[in-house]
């Protein structure tokens, strides 16, 4: 993999026609919620596993210290705040992206930005477009999109998903914020997302053991189970 990415880094160092993976465009599945502490990066990175059993795969996380390095135990030479500055030079492609991408067991992951301040200044219509040229020209099956509180402007990357996982907690300050943000939609005149957003109560694991592993246990534990039984004869899939 290092090899390949090492390939790609060096092919992209000069002027290329524009090339684009053959296919349709990939099926875009945001995770987001307005609510704190309910497992939204779980649910993205299980989701992101199953589905990588099934075809190719691609995570991409808009949260700040997600905590990749520890988690998969290595360090990554590129992550996203490289793709967002080749995307803003309009130097960003499939070879490009194949740079800077590394694989997970079956699952692509985009590694998140080291620093969350080159999250500040994302614009919501700058990670639309970005999300949509890969999903369009890049030769994924699925995307999985975590998305943050960081960015600023969440509609335009709600807009691109075709389906939207809101995980949900049932107190009353998770409740009061559900509340204030499907009337943002509203004033917003966006209250057609609503039909693609799927409100889903986690089951809270509480078996996990070393962190080196949490990635298995994500897709073999009670989440991966409540995930499974989520994707089966999805009509979006």
């Amino acid at each position: 993999d290092s090899v390949i990415r090492e390939v790609m880094a060096h092919y992209c160092e000069k002027p290329q026609p524009l090339l684009v993976a053959v296919g349709k465009r990939a099926k875009v599945i945001g995770i987001y919620s307005p609510v704190s502490r309910c497992l939204k990066t779980s649910l993205a990175l299980t989701m992101g596993q199953q589905l990588a059993r099934e075809g190719k795969v691609l995570y991409v996380g808009f949260e700040p210290f997600a905590g990749f390095t520890r988690l998969l135990e290595g360090e990554c030479r590129a992550d996203l705040s490289d793709v967002l500055y080749f995307f803003r030079q309009d130097d960003f492609g499939v070879m490009r992206l194949r740079s800077m991408v590394y694989t997970w067991k079956d699952m692509d992951y985009i590694p998140p930005v080291k620093y969350p301040e080159d999250l500040e200044q994302l614009t919501g219509e700058e990670a639309a477009l970005l999300v949509e040229q890969i999903a369009v020209e890049c030769g994924y099956g699925h995307l999985v999109v975590d998305m943050g509180q960081t960015i600023c402007g969440i509609l335009p990357v709600l807009d691109n998903c075709d389906v939207i996982f809101m995980p949900v907690k049932e107190d009353c300050v998770s409740a009061a914020k559900l509340e204030e943000f499907e009337k943002y939609l509203q004033v917003s005149k966006r209250e057609d997302l609503k039909d693609r957003i799927r409100r889903v109560k986690l089951p809270y694991h509480s078996n996990f053991g070393r962190v080196d592993s949490y990635m298995e246990q994500l897709l073999w534990g009670e989440l991966g189970d409540y995930v499974r039984q989520l994707l089966k004869g999805a009509p979006w899939k």
